[in-house]
């Protein structure tokens, strides 16, 4: 039996390392390889309904049920997320206040679904700009069944302006509706609602796009807010920028909050959550149409070489050698232009093009290579992009732009957070699913993704027991999420659990399904009924474990039942940690290792852990525990800044080493930035000793709208941002300049700096020469050595564990045996260390 040990960190990686060999063991190897972990990990495969837009999707029951642009009044049906094979019809626009218009089905935009107390809520905005009225308006429509029918609450008039409403449930039963007006460009604005969905306040300005931000790369456009409490904080997920794939630039941001209507510019990310994969690609792989020659080079077109066309541009690039690895040209164009590479014909050039076509290595030849640009002979073609890119041994993934309409639902298990979005695959959008995570406190997507998009890319979980009746259910664990939806005539109707009982509100009606989700972790209890928040981490006996129905059972109906094993805690909500005890801010760990829940063959563990800028010790989590002898640990050692991954076999420990250091891109933050100055902000203290700009100025961003053939092959290119920048670092509260030296940069798109390694929260740039107004710098990347703050996870299926820290994969485990194992923290006393949060399920 081997053990492998897949490299995720380094895309090139194919060297295999043999640190010992042994004969077959109970829990792993004692054989480590070095690979790349591809696209094969992924389980399911976007999109997931092709040709649907801003649509709106709810989970009930144990079912999604999602609409919007195209749907035509109709819901689309799954019970996993990825299979959308049911259909049905549920709403018609047909009223007064649309009589006479274009205004149909055809119309019915940005869906949102909600359920409360026996009575399904649909609101949606009709988008239709006509000649003989322009109907942009809200409106709401009410069913007792999910499936419909749906029938507006009032047919004379609309419910509210303007479009993409979101109606959210805080914990305490309050109701807000979110919308998008237009008094800033697209502005986002709350409104505090009753029970009845009748209005008991006036709206709120929550926030608009900010100039000179990633918002702001063409249109002042915020818009498509969704809100969902976790953890005792508020995120809004929204959009920004132009929707039209032609700009490419609408991507997706976050907001956080202290309560509803509470949301604003300082509470945004300054980054967006999700984007387009094709600046990930600038990112990673310099274009060779301008440095292949190892630097940059224009491209300048003229007429020459005759095509027959007074259209046709023609541009040269200089490659210093012909590339060994996969070639991809990118073309993004509307209106049938054609593109050759050294007479080599590309595209067709009949139709428009969103997408990577590989490149035969025998078209391209060291020294000058020849490009041309031919427009249709009506000439109404459109070039946005064009670029040529080196992708070694990856394989490209389709080009995915344009993510928008975000829904934020739990998954089937009810663990996982999952993002229902729309995308475009080239010209085409549809709906896309991607997993959320929360690391150190931020919400963060796995995604964009397509059928080709390296790494673990796992479907939902489905839950461990799914059917329609608690006593089928083995309750073998007393840490467990379940999720009812169910109802009874019962006066007092509630549930047991050890020896606490929950009872449905007064307040609450009787003989209507209410959905009930509640988590019990080892001897806290908390309890959901309709997202109302009615019992908050109450104690509870551990002992009895027993979950019964208050009253005469038969006198309930249950429409659905999941039951999963896990445990979400943060703050001082924490328990079953043996000696341990939480604080304030969360557990703190001693000398030692603790484990939690039972053995599993598959789980998610998640930690956030705070060293509390310690100088050594190290600390992390038990991956997979059989014994003392045999175990996977994943751990950082913060006096050498490194993740250490030991594998102990029957007693034999060896170990993978593997630094924290990255270079990562960041953004401005925009609280304390402005037109003369830009501060880079993070979240805990980070070691920092390097910086790269990108040589492309942001004054003439790549991802600009609607680019006409000449302004494509214009650059503004700038040998030395650096030396443009005044740049300090934070020093507790007090700015100190940061010496720098130039170094070799990997990417020759990106200028590279170098200085002796400082901690610090912050840095901040400001234009070195006062006359100088032009944004030098936006987007950059920090290369740091680690941070005191880390969120740790290891996710097991079967025989393999993929490790990550901060959403940074740093390989996977291949067990020799498929055996149950536990998991949970280590520590060996010498860091201060607080545990932030954790979350554990069972995957099924």
């Amino acid at each position: 039996m081997k053990t492998h040990f897949r490299n995720l960190h380094s895309c090139s990686i194919k060297k295999r390392l043999l640190l010992f060999a042994s004969v077959a063991l109970p829990l792993v190897s004692a054989v480590f390889s070095l690979n790349v972990e591809t696209a094969e990990a992924q389980s399911y495969t976007n999109p997931v309904i092709p040709g649907i837009a801003d649509a709106g999707c709810i989970k009930y029951a144990g079912k999604y049920y999602l609409g919007g642009v195209a749907t035509y009044g109709d819901l689309f049906v799954s019970s996993d997320l990825v299979n959308w094979g049911e259909r049905v019809h549920v709403f018609d626009l047909d009223n007064q206040w649309t009589k006479g218009t274009g205004a149909k089905n055809n119309q019915i935009h940005a869906n949102d679904m909600s359920y409360s107390g026996g009575q399904f809520h649909l609101l949606f905005s009709a988008n239709y700009w006509g000649k003989d009225k322009h109907i942009v308006h809200i409106t709401h429509a009410v069913s007792s069944s999910v499936t419909g029918p749906y029938r507006e609450v009032r047919d004379d008039q609309w419910f509210e302006n303007r479009i993409d409403p979101m109606v959210f449930r805080d914990d305490d039963g309050c109701l807000y509706l979110y919308m998008v007006k237009f008094t800033d460009g697209n502005t986002i604005w709350g409104r505090p609602m009753n029970q009845d969905f009748t209005f008991c306040g006036d709206a709120v300005q929550q926030f608009s796009s900010q100039p000179g931000t990633w918002e702001t790369y063409d249109n002042r456009v915020a818009e498509g807010p969704f809100v969902i409490k976790y953890r005792g904080r508020y995120y809004m997920m929204y959009n920004a920028n132009h929707t039209s794939p032609s700009f490419g630039n609408y991507r997706l941001g976050v907001c956080e909050a202290t309560s509803p209507l509470a949301f604003g510019p300082g509470g945004k990310y300054s980054w967006p959550v999700v984007g387009p994969n094709t600046e990930s690609i600038d990112d990673t792989h310099a274009d060779l149409l301008h440095y292949g020659s190892g630097q940059w080079q224009p491209l300048a077109t003229d007429n020459s070489g005759d095509t027959g066309n007074a259209s046709a541009r023609t541009m040269r690039f200089d490659l210093a050698s012909v590339p060994a690895g996969n070639v991809y040209l990118k073309l993004i164009q509307r209106g049938g232009i054609s593109v050759k590479i050294n007479g080599h014909a590309i595209n067709a050039g009949k139709s428009s093009d969103y997408q990577l076509y590989p490149i035969n290595h025998s078209w391209l030849k060291k020294g000058v290579n020849t490009l041309v640009i031919e427009q249709p002979k009506e000439g109404k073609g459109t070039l946005s992009s064009i670029a040529l890119y080196d992708f070694g041994n990856e394989k490209a993934d389709d080009l995915l732009v344009t993510p928008g309409q975000p829904n934020i639902v739990r998954g089937p298990n009810g663990w996982e957070w999952w993002l229902v979005y729309m995308a475009n695959k080239g010209w085409q959008r549809s709906q896309y699913i991607d997993r959320i995570h929360f690391s150190n406190g931020r919400m963060v997507v796995d995604g964009i993704t397509g059928p080709n998009t390296a790494g673990f890319h796992p479907a939902p979980s489905k839950p461990q027991y799914a059917g329609t009746s608690i006593a089928d259910i083995p309750f073998s664990s007393t840490t467990y999420l379940l999720e009812l939806t169910m109802s009874s005539a019962q006066r007092e109707q509630g549930i047991v659990i050890g020896d606490k009982t929950v009872l449905l509100p007064d307040s609450m009606a009787r003989n209507v399904a209410h959905e009930w989700r509640i988590e019990k972790n080892h001897n806290l209890l908390t309890v959901w009924i309709d997202k109302v928040l009615v019992t908050q981490h109450q104690r509870v006996n551990v002992s009895d474990n027993k979950v019964e129905l208050l009253g005469d059972s038969n006198d309930y109906h249950i429409d659905h039942a999941a039951y999963n094993e896990g445990f979400d805690e943060y703050g001082p909500y924490f328990s079953g940690w043996d000696t341990l005890t939480a604080g304030t801010h969360g557990l703190a760990l001693a000398k030692g290792m603790w484990l939690k829940g039972a053995a599993a063959n598959n789980y998610e563990l998640s930690v956030q852990t705070d060293d509390n800028d310690a100088t050594s010790g190290t600390y992390g989590v038990m991956a997979a525990y059989t014994d003392d002898k045999n175990y996977v640990s994943v751990k950082i050692d913060a006096a050498k800044a490194q993740v250490v991954i030991d594998h102990c076999v029957k007693g034999k420990t060896k170990m993978v080493v593997k630094p924290l250091a990255t270079e990562q891109v960041v953004y401005p933050d925009v609280k304390y930035t402005d037109s003369f100055e830009k501060q880079y902000r993070f979240d805990s203290d980070t070691y920092v000793n390097a910086l790269l700009f990108p040589h492309n100025t942001p004054d003439n961003d790549p991802y600009a709208h609607d680019l006409g053939i000449e302004a494509a092959v214009k650059e503004h290119y700038q040998a030395d941002v650096a030396s443009s920048q005044e740049i300090a670092w934070l020093d507790g509260d007090t700015w100190r300049p940061l010496s720098t030296e130039l170094a070799t940069s990997s990417n020759p798109a990106w200028q590279r700096i170098t200085f002796p390694t400082v901690k610090t929260r912050g840095l901040r740039f400001i234009n070195r020469e006062a006359t100088d107004m032009h944004r030098n710098i936006y987007r950059i990347k920090v290369g740091s050595e680690r941070q005191t703050v880390n969120q740790l996870r290891v996710e097991r299926r079967g025989k393999d564990i993929h490790m990550y820290v901060n959403d940074r994969s740093f390989g996977v485990v291949t067990l020799a045996h498929d055996v149950p194992t536990r998991c949970g923290l280590l520590s060996d006393g010498a860091a201060k260390v607080t545990v932030g949060n954790v979350l554990y399920y069972v995957v099924n």
